[in-house]
């Protein structure tokens, strides 16, 4: 084990100015990070680096420190342990990944590339050009609210702290009662899924264009909204679609829809 917020290293006293750490082959290695702020990017398998620490090769387990770290995942970056963001607020970051990803943010905390799951991390950021799927899989009440493009934050009934993604295009729900708000003529590219719904229960979507001034004509179909945008979507009880002051106009064959 490295300890960087100690300054200690397994079987010495302390090391300074190393530049390159190598791991062990026969047992799982662990990193824990500086109490800084710390930009990690993970070049490989097992092999990452940060500003002001050394190069790391060949360890399994990579915990951050006490301060806000980022994560970063180069393409072809695998973690074969558990990445644990420590203190702070922690983000990870597949942007240059270069293939498409998928995060879990429930129990089992899934992440690509990330083998043994994830622990304190609370933002997350998809692939560029791929279709990125982000869910909280489970028996939970969640709430999506998307603020921009492929963007937004996650909040469920007694899990405390708000999840906040950006640059997934696909939105999974769990088993609960999952409600999805588009606000701001925001979106995703590809699909937003109720999930799984346990008996009685109830996904819900909500299009707020109320804030809209200009004249829109809405079409809705099962599994299907479109304007000038295109939302598709399946597993939702429940349409709302709260429309702007200018003169609108809705043609639907959904089989359930509400209008504010």
């Amino acid at each position: 084990e490295v300890n960087l917020e100690l300054g200690t290293f397994t079987g010495l006293g302390g090391v300074s100015r190393v530049e390159t750490i190598v791991g062990s082959a026969a047992m799982t290695d662990s990193v824990i990070g500086p109490d800084a702020p710390t930009n990690y990017t993970l070049t490989g398998v097992d092999s990452f680096r940060g500003g002001g620490i050394p190069s790391f090769f060949d360890f399994e387990d990579l915990t951050g420190g006490r301060g806000n770290d980022e994560f970063a995942m180069q393409r072809g970056a695998r973690l074969t342990g558990v990445l644990d963001g420590g203190g702070g607020r922690n983000f990870l970051n597949y942007r240059n990944f270069g293939a498409r990803v998928s995060v879990d943010v429930g129990p089992a905390s899934t992440a690509t590339g990330i083998a043994g799951g994830f622990v304190i991390v609370g933002e997350f950021t998809g692939s560029t050009g791929s279709a990125d799927t982000f869910t909280r899989k489970g028996i939970f009440d969640d709430s999506y609210t998307l603020t921009a493009q492929n963007t937004g934050t996650l909040r469920s009934r007694g899990v405390p702290g708000t999840v906040r993604f950006d640059g997934f295009e696909n939105l999974d729900g769990g088993e609960g009662n999952d409600h999805f708000e588009l606000r701001n003529r925001a979106s995703v590219d590809g699909r937003i899924s109720g999930g799984p719904q346990t008996a009685g229960g109830e996904d819900t979507l909500l299009v707020d264009d109320a804030n809209q001034r200009v004249a829109r004509s809405y079409s809705i179909s099962n599994g299907r909204i479109s304007d000038d945008l295109t939302l598709r979507f399946d597993g939702i009880e429940e349409l709302t679609l709260s429309l702007g002051s200018g003169d609108d106009s809705v043609t639907t064959d959904f089989f359930r829809f509400a209008q504010d």
